[in-house]
């Protein structure tokens, strides 16, 4: 269900089949919900430590892009313009 939603990969997925299969529904449940807790707490306090550091607007700029576009296709590839062609 997990990997339908997309939540979690294929990786994941299968370390929760083993783990529902050695601890049992009930175990599995509290080591899913404790793992997202945790995750929760980890996040606040990565963001915390990073306003406390860089500030508000360094926290924004640093984990929050203001440009929506796709960042990775910029970066070691030359752009088209109108009118040019790629070299081989």
């Amino acid at each position: 269900m997990l990997w339908m939603v997309g939540f979690a990969g294929g990786g994941d997925v299968k370390l929760l089949g083993v783990l529902s299969v050695w601890l049992g529904p009930m175990l599995t449940l509290c080591v899913i919900l404790g793992s997202l807790l945790f995750v929760i707490l980890g996040t606040f306090v990565v963001l915390f430590t990073s306003v406390m550091e860089r500030g508000w607007r360094g926290t924004r700029n640093k984990f929050i892009h203001k440009s929506s576009g796709n960042r990775a296709a910029g970066r070691g590839r030359r752009s088209v313009k109108n009118g040019e062609s790629w070299r081989l």
